[in-house]
């Protein structure tokens, strides 16, 4: 029992003081605790300096996976209508010629450019989107206010560099880095987009209607004056242009009497556009557009206005003279009217090639047609049409939602640009997606007539029912609904932060409802949601040209001309100098990654025997200086085959891309940081820290065009 007891309580020393089994333990020093505390403070540090990177890691990552659905949901939007792809897609202005810093990057035609939108925003002096003509000072005021934004090394173009590294290219090269040639923030204008006006929809009224693939469309103001007084003052012109798919046929040299229908002729001489027969029963005034390219600048001009018909000077000198008969194409136009109520007619002796674009709903994109081309078509009505128009900024995100049964659509994307944010210096103010396209009314539902100009108008998110294309959404811009009923009819709840829309909202929600007027149930509607998100995300369409022209100055972009086969009406052209390099295809540098088929003739080694060959695919490179001294793409693999004599006879593009881009925290560069870079190793990382760094992913695949 006592042995227990010692066993328990512990042995004590003979002394009688404490146990022996705890004579030799002893506590820590302070300075032992204060070394164990330092040595683990600093494997914490290291340890939690990893999280941050694995952090960003995971971020980028996630982030790229959004990118890579957003760009193939572009793609796979074209997939179900391959027939309505666009010819190309081109940076031009408001006169529809296209911009030469997509081709040459010319200073001399940067400075007598009309540039609207986010640029013009930004220019000294101005509040609203108005029409400036940008000079050299103005470029190098918007090269110091948007650097973060214009020294991307997505758009970075070879001409930039050449600057920043003291060279001087050939043309004057100079910095304009707001015309780069697949900038994310030019307006783009959409060439060729494909209707068959026989299968559309209709609206409420029956009007047929066709939503263009990418809205909003670019409005230019010309009022005057930054705020009229009503809405009725707001002046607008939406580029917008709709005519015949099918060009009409250049008979050389014929005179006008002997011309037939849909056929023409050009007095190279002077200039002047003979067409063909153009009685029109209803005896109205007939449109046409002729593309050309003028014989001294080489400046492509889409849609120059010919007017035939009633009071309409015919044989009057149109295009420049000495210009190359070859490359004119003509195509008849449809009339724009300002007037609804003209498309409801059903008499046959009514106006039939028309269209109607009203300027409140550009938001949606929306072209209707008459009612007598779907129910009662004539032999020369134009039922198979093209239309060119203006993409507003491809920053503006696109994406068509099904309404659930609950009402609440969770979008791709989350921190949506709502009324409250603004991200200086790049973008001092709120940026909205549409103007006057909010509306509000009084007690008895009368609109207030609220300018498209004033703010209190403008909507951050938008969203149009696609069964007809008439009702249009917009964000209530707060965290209480409207107390007028005819105002919540045209809202929804937006949860900016969470990037969810909420259709549905139930009557106990909101103060007043009204059943007669509140429209709460849309479940099972599909809308087209437009908005905007923090992280700048933006998702480009990139089409390769349906074809391309040889260049007759010898540098990709310059004056097509018609080689043998006789390609005529070419929008973008390509160079092949047989004394460079006979098996090497030029391109400008809006191509780059592009892929293109090649048709060409070339000698068979062994027999001298001509053989063709048809469809040889490519991928054009990115740009390089090249044996033509300048910037320019190539092929990234030359021909397989010296071409014969004649050179290409067939080039056209067969590529579908879709970019999506953002920007998040971290490293940026300036344009000399770049410069320096490059010259380091690829692979070289700029010295300076910014503020934010630009990334992207590409998507691209190959549809194909329905033959015209």
């Amino acid at each position: 029992m006592r042995l227990r007891r010692d066993c328990q309580r512990g042995r004590r020393s003979p002394a009688g003081g404490r146990p022996e089994a705890a004579a030799g333990a002893r506590g820590f020093t302070l300075i032992e605790v204060l070394v164990a505390l330092v040595v683990l403070m600093l494997g914490i540090y290291g340890m939690l300096s990893i999280f941050p990177r694995g952090f960003s890691a995971i971020q980028v990552s996630q982030q790229r996976t959004t990118a890579a659905q957003l760009a193939e949901a572009e793609i796979a939007r074209w997939k179900l209508h391959p027939e309505s792809l666009p010819d190309a897609v081109v940076a031009t202005d408001y006169q529809h010629n296209l911009i030469e810093a997509t081709l040459r990057n010319d200073e001399n035609t940067l400075e007598g450019l009309l540039v609207y939108g986010e640029a013009a925003a930004r220019m000294p002096g101005t509040t609203s989107f108005t029409t400036v003509t940008l000079s050299r000072e103005d470029l190098g005021f918007l090269d110091q206010l948007a650097r973060p934004l214009i020294y991307s090394p997505l758009d970075l173009t070879p001409s930039q560099f050449d600057a920043a590294l003291g060279y001087q290219a050939p043309g004057t090269a100079t910095l304009h880095p707001n015309w780069q040639p697949n900038s994310l923030y030019l307006p783009r204008t959409m060439i060729g987009e494909r209707i068959d006006v026989r299968r559309l929809g209709r609206t409420a009224l029956g009007v047929p209607f066709y939503l263009l693939s990418h809205a909003p469309l670019d409005v230019l103001w010309l009022e005057g004056e930054d705020r009229p007084a009503t809405r009725e003052d707001d002046r607008r012109k939406v580029y917008v242009d709709v005519y015949d798919a099918k060009p009409w046929r250049y008979v050389p040299g014929a005179p006008a009497v002997t011309l037939r229908a849909h056929e023409f002729s050009v007095d190279v001489s002077t200039g002047t556009l003979h067409l063909g027969p153009t009685d029109d029963p209803s005896g109205e005034e007939r449109e046409f557009r002729a593309d050309y390219t003028d014989p001294l600048t080489f400046q492509r001009t889409l849609g120059l206005r010919v007017i035939v018909g009633p009071g309409a000077t015919t044989g009057t000198p149109a295009l420049p003279a000495g210009v190359d008969a070859e490359i004119v194409q003509v195509n008849e136009r449809l009339q724009e009217v300002d007037d609804r109520s003209l498309l409801l007619v059903a008499d046959e002796t009514a106006r039939r090639n028309i269209y109607y674009v009203n300027p409140e709903t550009t938001i949606s994109g929306r072209i209707e047609f008459p009612l007598l081309l779907q129910i009662a078509p004539r032999p020369t009505d134009i039922t198979l049409v093209k239309v060119d128009y203006r993409v507003f900024d491809w920053g503006i995100l696109t994406f068509d939602v099904e309404v659930p049964p609950e009402g609440v659509v969770r979008l791709p994307v989350t921190h949506l640009k709502g009324p409250a944010y603004a991200n200086p210096p790049r973008q001092f103010r709120s940026q909205e997606v549409a103007r006057g396209i909010r509306r509000y009314y009084d007690w008895a539902g009368n609109d207030d007539g609220r300018s498209a100009l004033d703010p209190t108008t403008w909507a951050y998110v938008v969203a149009v029912d696609l069964q007809n294309g008439e009702e249009i959404l917009t964000d209530h811009e707060g965290a209480e609904w409207p107390p007028n009923p005819y105002e919540r009819k045209r809202r929804f709840l937006v949860d900016y932060t969470a990037g969810m829309l909420d259709f549905n909202y139930e009557p106990w929600e909101v103060y007043s409802f009204s059943p007669t007027v509140d429209t709460p149930d849309r479940s099972n509607r599909t809308y087209r949601v437009f908005c905007r998100a923090q992280s700048d995300w933006a998702v480009q369409l990139m089409v390769a040209a349906r074809r391309y022209g040889r260049s007759g100055t010898g540098v990709p972009g310059g004056q097509p001309v018609a080689p043998e086969g006789g390609m005529t009406g070419s929008l973008v052209t390509y160079a092949w100098r047989p004394g460079v390099d006979a098996l090497q295809v030029y391109f400008p540098l809006s191509e780059a990654g592009q892929t293109v088929a090649i048709d060409y003739y070339y000698l068979q080694p062994d027999t001298g025997e001509l053989t063709f060959v048809e469809g040889e695919v490519h991928t054009v490179s990115q740009a390089n200086v090249t044996d033509l001294g300048q910037w320019v793409c190539r092929l990234e693999e030359r021909l397989a085959w010296q071409p014969y004599q004649w050179g290409p006879v067939g080039v056209r593009g067969i590529s579908v891309r879709a970019r999506a881009a953002w920007v998040g925290p971290g490293s940026t560069a300036t344009l000399q940081d770049l410069a320096w870079a490059l010259n380091q190793a690829p692979t070289a990382r700029a010295p300076r820290t910014l503020r934010e760094v630009w990334h992207q992913v590409m998507v691209t695949t190959y549809l194909t065009r329905a033959p015209i």
